[in-house]
């Protein structure tokens, strides 16, 4: 493999060196006495199969041809932002380990993501990540050059995208984690994935993004604004049922989406939780977030509304006719001020605090478990914790909200919500088509939200 291409001294700057993945022929002028605009584009070689891209190294120098290997393509968003890269880090007279022979990052990165397809729910967030942070930064270097130096540069490149506002530190650490973790497998992986490339895994010992984001409060419900929220006539019955279960049995949305009759044990009062419902894939899918399965009780309060709802679908289907995705958090919080449940906190978020979301009616569950006294270990099975640090924090507000006008946690159901649907309470929000068809109906726009039939 070639050295590394060092920055020219003063003295060279009118001979650029040779670069071994420069394309064949002698470099021509710039026209441009500015020099070549800093977002190069590339073009794909039909005859070669690459893509490839003219940079001007040096204001009123020569254009130098760079292939961008490995690339497919298919990718051309992904080759503007490795030329792009190329071109900044070249102008700036930086070293990029671009020459030689061997597997560059971008090669290396969609054979990884080839290997992971299949063994995690999805690849999506992994390829996103690279196509858009990673690829961009690192994409031209050859796997076996790369250095904690390079590495570094990712993690300098993420931390001005969130000083910049571009994304939270929650979502570099995120990006930071797919980065990590290729250099991982692509360091200690099985000899049987065929993933191991590298002596010495570069990420070791480099510090990942800074975490200036202060932890925001999250919210949850009152047992009153409950009690309130179902004693409501204007609010549809589908939601009154989809919110009582989400808080007394604590689940994810992905779950309850996903939850089916022959999971619930009327018999016995428990719901074994073994399916979630897979956004990217539209369909459920075996397992939780956290990979197991797991039994909740069904608290005593719930089993009228539960033998209802099975009565009224033979026990067959799905339990729960959720809203669409993109209205379920936006939807919960219209019919919460529609029933008066107009807490500021709830409908407002600020730079320290973020309003309600559906996840949290699953949060009022947790918290209101804590507040009636179970231990950390019952809430953490019930919830399906994989971290005790999970559901400290439910402990640590239980400690401070017990007592005092909390409430009595838990309410009994208004009867009402047991009660067989009736045509009075039809509304576009209630969702009577088949599964199908209500897990893809659209709500109405923030702006211009749908009122009730």
């Amino acid at each position: 493999m070639s050295p590394r291409i060092e920055p020219e001294s003063a003295a060279d700057e009118s001979e650029p060196p040779t670069v071994e993945t420069k394309r064949k022929g002698t470099p021509r002028p710039s026209g441009n006495k500015g020099g070549r605009p800093a977002n190069p584009t590339p073009k794909w070689d039909e005859d070669r199969k690459v893509w490839w891209v003219r940079i001007t190294r040096v204001k009123n120098g020569p254009q130098e041809a760079y292939d961008l290997p490995g690339i497919p393509q298919h990718e051309p968003k992904v080759a503007s932002r490795i030329a792009k890269s190329l071109s900044d880090k070249l102008r700036r007279g930086e070293a990029v380990s671009v020459s030689g022979e061997g597997e560059t990052v971008c090669m290396y990165a969609m054979r990884w993501l080839v290997a992971r397809t299949g063994r995690i729910a999805s690849v999506a967030d992994n390829k996103a990540h690279l196509n858009e942070h990673i690829i961009p930064v690192i994409g031209p270097y050859i796997m076996t050059a790369v250095t904690s130096r390079e590495i570094e540069d990712v993690v300098a490149a993420l931390d001005g995208k969130v000083v910049a506002g571009a994304f939270s530190s929650k979502t570099a650490k995120n990006i930071w984690g797919t980065c990590s973790k290729l250099f991982d497998d692509a360091t200690h992986a099985k000899p049987s994935k065929g993933l191991r490339c590298l002596e010495k895994d570069p990420t070791e010992g480099v510090r990942g993004p800074d975490d200036n984001d202060a932890d925001k409060v999250l919210q949850f419900l009152y047992p009153s604004e409950v009690s309130k929220f179902f004693a409501c006539k204007d609010v549809p019955l589908e939601w009154k049922r989809n919110v009582a279960i989400a808080v007394y049995l604590c689940l994810r949305d992905g779950e309850q989406r996903a939850l089916k009759w022959p999971a619930v044990d009327l018999e016995h009062g428990v719901v074994t939780i073994a399916e979630t419902y897979d956004r990217r894939a539209g369909a459920d899918r075996e397992g939780t977030k956290s990979g197991a399965a797991r039994v909740v009780p069904i608290r005593a309060e719930l089993i009228p509304l539960l033998e209802a709802m099975k009565e009224e679908s033979g026990g067959k289907g799905i339990v729960c006719k959720l809203p669409s995705l993109r209205d379920m958090a936006r939807g919960l919080r219209r019919w919460l001020m529609k029933a008066g449940v107009d807490r500021t906190q709830l409908h407002n978020g600020t730079s320290v605090s973020k309003q309600l979301r559906w996840h949290d009616t699953r949060a009022t569950g947790l918290t209101w478990l804590a507040v009636e006294g179970r231990s950390a270990t019952e809430i953490r099975d019930i919830a399906g914790h994989t971290q005790t640090s999970m559901t400290d924090r439910y402990m640590r507000a239980a400690g401070i909200l017990r007592g005092g006008r909390f409430g009595d946690v838990f309410p009994t159901l208004p009867a009402t919500i047991s009660a067989p649907p009736s045509f009075s309470l039809g509304s576009r929000f209630q969702y009577e088509n088949t599964s199908k068809t209500s897990r893809k109906q659209r709500g109405g726009r923030d702006s211009n939200p749908r009122p009730p039939a």
